[in-house]
């Protein structure tokens, strides 16, 4: 059971600031326009159009933004029976389309219009939003163990010819959504990492081997030795036999 007990909406004509406050009670703010900053807990977080911000009970939190801004926001709280425990303070995202976005629009809707049972139903939108936060959570954890055993599989693997196609295929994502979440969840393409990876590799070999510099590049993956050279030096910002010299002091 959800018990609401503030929802309103704000349209701010200019820049607006909200000086430190809390609540006994959870709090949503959906940011319809606009964009800013609100403080958790001296925590700062960014806000702008179809973001919104969650506050837990009884924590400090302030607002301020510059611009003309459109916001609602929704106070309640809830019985055990649903557990709120590992919703974080912070701004979260509502994707395009999402089921999550419809909610927060049928929310707005209730607060605008205000028709007969609105509060009842401000209610039910309200839980059927804290179930979706919940499973967008849990969804979170799910994908980052997930990329997390792929990040480990490319170091493990990275000499063997592997690329975001085959691991893609293997690890049953579709390639254009897997590349583009990787490289949002890490802030680094499969291919960098890999040859990243295939880099560390190399330099392994080159400290604790007298393995001459092209087989080094051969049994590392590398499709050519000027290859391995120019992403080693890349990344070490000298050449393999300058490393040898200077770093390994040989």
């Amino acid at each position: 059971m959800v018990k609401v007990f503030a929802g309103e909406t704000n349209s701010h004509q200019k820049g607006y600031s909200i000086g430190s406050h809390s609540h006994n009670y959870f709090e949503i703010v959906y940011y319809i326009s606009g964009k800013g900053t609100i403080e958790i807990d001296k925590t700062t977080f960014s806000f702008s159009q179809n973001t919104f911000s969650i506050t837990k009970p009884n924590h400090v939190h302030k607002e301020e933004s510059p611009y003309p801004t459109t916001l609602i926001y929704v106070g309640f709280i809830s019985d055990d029976s649903i557990d709120l425990s590992k919703l974080d303070d912070g701004v979260y995202q509502c994707s395009k389309n999402s089921y999550l976005l419809s909610t927060m629009k049928e929310i707005v809707q209730e607060l605008q219009t205000k028709d007969f049972y609105y509060h009842d139903q401000l209610e039910l939108l309200t839980k059927s939003l804290t179930i979706q936060i919940k499973r967008s959570i849990a969804q979170s954890a799910q994908k980052a163990d997930e990329f997390e055993k792929i990040k480990q599989y490319i170091k493990e693997n990275c000499t063997k010819g592997i690329n975001a196609i085959t691991l893609a295929k293997q690890f049953n994502y579709n390639y254009d959504y897997f590349r583009k979440e990787f490289k949002r969840y890490y802030r680094i393409s499969i291919s960098d990492l890999i040859l990243q990876e295939q880099v560390n590799f190399a330099t392994n070999l080159i400290r604790t081997s007298k393995m001459k510099i092209n087989a080094i590049a051969k049994i590392s993956g590398f499709s050519s030795t000027s290859h391995f050279i120019s992403c080693f030096k890349k990344q070490h910002g000298v050449t393999p036999k300058k490393y040898i010299i200077k770093d390994l002091k040989i």
